[in-house]
């Protein structure tokens, strides 16, 4: 039962009031038809929607089932709508992108009833009205009385109380009409319909009431419905007092209007469609800004993956060295002392002095870090620690210094030191000095030229074979063995063939004297057989072998007399190269850093035979004096000749160096020392510096950073597109104020609204996204064969990690969301009385 009491309802415009209703009293009852009659602007449709909740009173009260509306709140006028109100217009107002059936069970979408029931009821609904063989097709296929039948099935879907129906009859014939009228003459069997029309033949017709309204008053009611004032509430059992708020919604309906925004998005998906061109237009244009950032995270990803590769596949070449003495990279200062806010003084008139020189050596000696590599050793030996479950196939070596001399005798009999020492201009490597007679002041300039370097060190790692390819002869495995190792293009520098003895001496002191000379030369050209150069002969003279004892017990170091070195050649190791080598294609980085590589058995040999040596027992024994001269000596130089003399202790290893054979597994073994360090007092820790990590994570962060400079300019074209999406939802909202009208009529909130709006710039987003990494695949096609063919690099390709996809399409959802919250915000407070008669 609705009953109206004293209602107003004033509209102004400016300075302008216009009554629309005054004061009206009405009763209706549960079950009648009535019709509603007047000229326009009468106040007809105003008071129907105010019976309807599309409009609000100014004053008076509107009584629904005994209960008092004056302080319902906007979602219990929604719920009313949605689950008592059945609204028929004369436009029919059909939503034009949705099919019959989906117009028809709109209402029961938003009072979130199931896809299965809703769907039963709302063929049910269009068999009654003789229309289910239309109910897939869209409103714009139908006549006007069948799109008139369709709006009154919606209408009665939900099953509600009471039928509005504002001029229902108004844009048909009167064929249709009658039909119309006979349909809702049927409905009002068993509940309340009110009808406004300006045909009072139809009305007289098929009416059961007529109530005339003329300058927003009654003027007259065929069959009124008097009630006394007391039994409003106690009838229904309620109190007297006006109920409130969302207890009102309650006691009248109990479930809430709702949509989800599942049907959100189908709503908005169904309106896109509708405009192809326009969307597809829209979202490739949102997608610029997705697809340079994308560009710029697939070229960086596929740098930093590159990077990642060449670190893995130089594993067993760059091992984690630890060193006796290394320099700690977190005792180096950012730069020296400029003793900021000193008091300046004036030193205009004395000499002061200046000891930066002394700062710089004072901080470079405190970087110096010493590892107690005794200690640490003690720990790997036991195999039982955890740090040897990630230790690889080259396990773990130890380094030693052990020093020797390896000689060679040139094809004109010469005795030539390895070392280049005694093929330079000046045998005794003497200094040459210029006098200035004026002066009376002289200096030395070292007028040698020497290209010579090192030839000798240890082959790194138990598998360092399979890193090269053996172009002559056999790995080598015993301690007399060498490996000779070539460029790619099977070259050797020039002076290595004077350093072992392959071409005269003679010849290199000629070329070092054009060159000092400034005289015109011409580089001579060589080449050698494999077989030649494994038949050089090559003799090992241990350091300590260069300690001659002499008849007073002392020692000479005869390591610059020929004559004495000939004399122990006779005697010494002779070294054989068995193996000419290369580094194969694939493999990036040497295990071998000098041109010729030997076993650890001859490290064994020779940290064995030094251990034995006579002066080196002689020097152990003698720990204040040195055997050579009889000098004091501290504990350091004490350990220092000793060095010098090939003296080692096994326990105490020069450099460690540890192997892995993944990344991963390198990383547990720096966890590891990491743990180890923990455990250990502060003089014992291990400090380390793992080079190659250390150069990888500058170049990836230096990559990242351009990366991200990159990103921050495209991302001003997220912005405009975010602009521009706010736009199109802005002219969206515009386009479809007659579809927010029928939501609201049905029984949409305002939030629901917003969510329709909302799900639109989603939607848009979404394709946005989309097609910005789907357009940037295909750049990315490109710009790998352009990297491929510019770099000959195969390794070295652009890739978009699928979570970057996802995080990117997020993003351009997100921004579109955030585009079009202003316009979806302005949809939600559109006047649904307003908007229903928008065209």
């Amino acid at each position: 039962m609705i009953q109206l009491k004293a209602i107003t309802k004033t509209y102004r415009t400016g300075n302008l009031v216009q009554v629309a209703l005054n004061q009206i009293f009405l009763n209706f009852r549960d079950n009648e038809f009535v019709s509603i009659l007047g000229a326009s602007g009468s106040g007809k449709s105003t008071l129907l929607n105010i019976i309807g909740g599309l409009d609000r009173y100014d004053s008076g009260d509107l009584v629904i089932n005994g209960i008092s509306t004056n302080r319902y709140s906007e979602r219990d006028w929604d719920t009313y709508r949605n689950h008592s109100i059945g609204f028929v217009f004369q436009n029919y107002n059909l939503i034009s992108h949705q099919s019959v059936l989906a117009n028809v069970e709109l209402s029961l979408t938003i009072a979130g009833v199931s896809g299965k029931e809703k769907k039963e009821r709302a063929i049910h609904l269009l068999k009654q009205v003789g229309l289910e063989d239309q109910m897939h097709k869209l409103p714009s296929q139908l006549s006007g009385g069948q799109m008139q039948r369709v709006a009154i099935a919606r209408a009665l879907v939900n099953n509600p109380d009471i039928l509005l129906a504002d001029e229902p009859t108004g844009a048909l014939d009167t064929a249709t009409s009658h039909q119309i009228i006979e349909l809702l003459k049927e409905v009002a069997k068993d509940r309340l319909v009110i009808m406004v029309t300006h045909n009072p033949e139809l009305a007289d017709q098929y009416s059961t009431r007529i109530v005339k309204l003329k300058d927003g008053e009654v003027v007259g009611d065929t069959d009124p419905y008097m009630l006394e004032e007391d039994n409003i509430s106690p009838a229904r059992g309620q109190s007297t007092e006006p109920v409130k708020g969302a207890k009102a919604a309650r006691t009248a309906k109990v479930k809430k209007a709702s949509m989800s925004f599942s049907t959100a998005l189908s709503l908005s998906f169904k309106n896109l469609c509708t405009k192809k061109g326009r969307t597809l237009l829209t979202a490739f244009a949102g997608s610029i800004g997705i697809i340079g950032i994308a560009l710029i995270i697939a070229l960086s990803s596929g740098v930093n993956r590159y990077i990642g590769k060449l670190q893995k596949d130089t594993m067993s070449t760059y091992p984690i060295s630890i060193e006796a003495e290394t320099i700690s990279f977190s005792n180096m200062p950012l730069g020296l002392d400029e003793s900021e806010g000193e008091e300046e003084k004036d030193r205009a008139d004395k000499v002061y002095t200046n000891g930066d020189n002394f700062e710089i050596a004072k901080t470079t000696n405190d970087m110096v870090a010493r590892n107690d590599l005794r200690s640490f050793k003690k720990y790997l030996d036991d195999k039982n620690n955890e740090i040897w479950k990630y230790v690889g196939q080259n396990g773990i070596e130890y380094s030693y210094n052990t020093p020797f001399s390896v000689y060679a005798y040139d094809p004109k009999g010469s005795l030539v030191n390895t070392d280049g020492s005694n093929l330079s201009v000046n045998n005794n490597n003497t200094m040459a000095s210029l006098s200035d007679d004026a002066s009376g002041m002289s200096m030395s300039l070292d007028t040698e030229t020497n290209f010579c370097e090192n030839l000798f060190s240890e082959i790194e790692g138990e598998n360092a074979k399979s890193n090269y390819d053996i172009l002559y002869g056999q790995w080598p495995t015993d301690k007399n063995q060498l490996v000779l190792v070539l460029n790619e293009d099977n070259e050797i520098p020039l002076e290595v063939f004077y350093q072992l003895g392959m071409l005269p001496a003679e010849d290199y002191r000629g070329l070092m004297d054009s060159i000092n000379a400034k005289k015109e030369f011409e580089i001579p050209e060589h080449e050698s057989t494999y077989e030649k150069i494994c038949d050089t002969k090559l003799y090992l003279l241990p350091a300590c072998d260069f300690y001659q004892r002499q008849k007073d017990g002392s020692y000479e170091l005869i390591e610059a007399n020929d004559k004495e070195v000939k004399k122990l050649l006779e005697d010494a190791l002779e070294l054989k190269i068995s193996a000419v080598v290369k580094l194969k294609k694939d493999v990036k980085n040497s295990t071998i850093s000098t041109k010729i590589g030997y076993t650890k058995a001859l490290t064994d040999y020779l940290i064995s035979y030094a251990n034995g040596n006579e002066a080196v027992k002689a020097q152990l024994n003698s720990k204040e004096t040195s055997i050579l001269d009889g000098s004091k000596l501290s504990q350091e130089s004490y350990n220092a000749s000793l060095l010098r003399m090939g003296y080692v202790d096994e326990e105490e290893p020069q450099k460690i160096c540890i192997y892995a054979d993944s990344f991963e597994d390198k990383e547990q073994v720096t966890r590891c020392i990491d743990e180890y360090n923990k455990s250990a007092d502060e003089d014992k820790q291990i400090v380390y510096t793992d080079l190659m990590q250390v150069v990888i994570s500058s170049v990836t962060q230096i990559v990242d950073i351009i990366s991200y400079i990159l990103i921050a300019f495209v991302a001003i074209s997220l912005i405009v597109s975010s602009l521009m999406i706010g736009i199109i939802t802005y002219i969206s909202v515009l386009e479809r104020r007659k579809e927010i009208g029928i939501l609201r009529a049905v029984g949409a909130s305002r939030r629901n609204i917003k969510q329709v709006f909302n799900a639109e710039t989603v939607l848009v987003g979404a394709m946005s996204g989309i097609i910005g990494v789907g357009v940037s695949e295909l750049f990315i096609v490109i710009i790998n064969a352009i990297i491929n063919l510019v770099t000959e690099e195969s390794g070295m390709n652009a890739y978009l990690p699928v979570s970057s996809m996802l995080i990117l399409i997020g993003l351009s959802m997100l921004l579109t969301l955030i585009g079009g919250l202003i316009p979806s915000a302005k949809a939600a407070k559109e006047d649904p009385v307003k908007a229903l008669r928008s065209e």
